[in-house]
């Protein structure tokens, strides 16, 4: 019983270190120009190619549960997960219910100036309506 135990801890272990070995090589080659010739290596040919090199979109990723040291980003996307869309106005709303001693006014300029910024580098989608944006978080797409 011990020695199965032993074995699969054993295995688990190799799988990892395996799998770190790997990463290593494949930073290793990107840092040195050779991304081609491992990716092809390690059966990652459809992330680089010689004509292009598709990247995955930048994105904010859902965040679930608010942290109140967290980034700014991360607590928008926190708003915005448990909206599924909404105003800067509902996403300050939401904000200021999980830090309600918060400056206001800084907190209303702050979370302006990031959704720009989160929109214009297409990290969120909004929909302009009537002037206003509806802003909601984005889905992982791969761009080419």
């Amino acid at each position: 019983m011990l020695e199965k135990k032993v074995v699969q801890y054993l295995s688990s272990l190799a799988d990892h270190k395996r799998s770190e070995i790997k990463s290593l090589q494949f930073t290793i080659d990107a840092i040195s120009e050779n991304k081609i010739e491992s990716a092809k290596y390690f059966g990652l040919d459809h992330i680089l190619t010689r004509n292009s090199s598709p990247r995955v979109k930048g994105i904010l990723k859902p965040v679930e549960v608010f942290d109140p040291e967290s980034k700014l980003d991360h607590k928008i996307s926190y708003a915005l997960y448990n909206l599924g869309n909404g105003f800067k106005e509902d996403i300050l709303e939401v904000l200021q219910q999980e830090q309600p001693k918060a400056d206001a006014r800084k907190l209303e300029q702050a979370v302006a100036v990031r959704l720009s910024y989160l929109l214009k580098n297409d990290f969120i989608d909004a929909t302009k309506i009537r002037g206003r944006y509806e802003y909601a978080l984005k889905t992982m797409e791969v761009m080419q």
